[in-house]
């Protein structure tokens, strides 16, 4: 092939920037397999950071409350980390900032869990959309994958834990911020035997949804912006008035 000419006017100049070419994220049909020490939450420190971040875009490019499958990614970062134990049971609450090309970033919130042995058979075959990543810990006899890092929102033992940071105005202390529970009176009057055992709301739309019983709907918002949230804000405002406004939720 001939040269690409170029024709410059006389007072006229181009600027050149020479980069490397970057790897596009897409969909993967298997989940990547991360190695860890010997606990998996060793992937959230130092060097295994970046490597905990690629699976995380690669698994978000697969789901709807992911915004940005028109934009190219150019990488992403863990710009907070959140750990929170129940039982047994080690949660990280995650905020991801991913940036792009061309405009601003964006920042979700993807919390993770790790599961193994019969947790991971059964989430697994449950759920296979919310596995993450395949993990091998340093203290498995085998190089095979011991268990697996799923979105944490697939199962019960996250939410129900969120509901009781809420309900007691406890906060899940991060790295650079925190969540914050904060309830109003409508949950403080459920009643104490009241069933609010979680389970997700079918697919994931914009974002995800967990009903609790046939008590509550909780909403976790996954596109992080700045400021107050608007639909925060209308849903403290009707649930304020009495009588309560008929076919109006109440914010709780």
């Amino acid at each position: 092939e001939r040269p690409y000419f170029l024709s410059l006017g006389p007072h006229a100049f181009f600027w050149f920037s020479i980069e490397a070419p970057s790897v596009p994220i897409a969909a993967v049909t298997e989940p990547p397999l991360l190695r860890a020490g010997a606990t998996w939450t060793t992937l959230l420190e130092g060097d295994a950071r970046p490597g905990l971040a690629r699976a995380i875009l690669e698994h978000a490019v697969g789901r709807r409350w992911f915004r940005g499958k028109a934009r190219t990614i150019e990488g992403g970062t863990l710009s907070d980390v959140m750990l929170v134990t129940s039982g047994e049971a080690t949660y990280a609450a995650l905020t991801v900032t991913i940036e792009y090309t061309e405009g601003a970033p964006e920042t979700y919130f993807v919390p993770l869990g790790f599961a193994s042995g019969a947790q991971r058979d059964d989430l697994a075959r449950r759920a296979p959309e919310a596995v993450i990543a395949r993990v091998v810990l340093t203290d498995d006899a085998t190089t095979e994958p011991g268990g697996i890092l799923y979105d944490a929102l697939a199962d019960s033992g996250f939410p129900a834990l969120l509901l009781q940071k809420i309900s007691g105005r406890k906060s899940i202390g991060g790295e650079r911020g925190q969540l914050v529970g904060s309830p109003l009176k409508a949950l403080r009057a459920l009643p104490a035997d009241a069933d609010l055992t979680p389970r997700p709301m079918g697919a994931d739309q914009t974002n995800t949804a967990i009903v609790f019983g046939a008590e509550l709907m909780l909403k976790v918002v996954r596109l992080l912006e700045e400021g107050p949230s608007c639909e925060h804000e209308s849903g403290r405002f009707f649930s304020a008035q009495q009588p309560p406004p008929a076919g109006v939720p109440r914010l709780v």
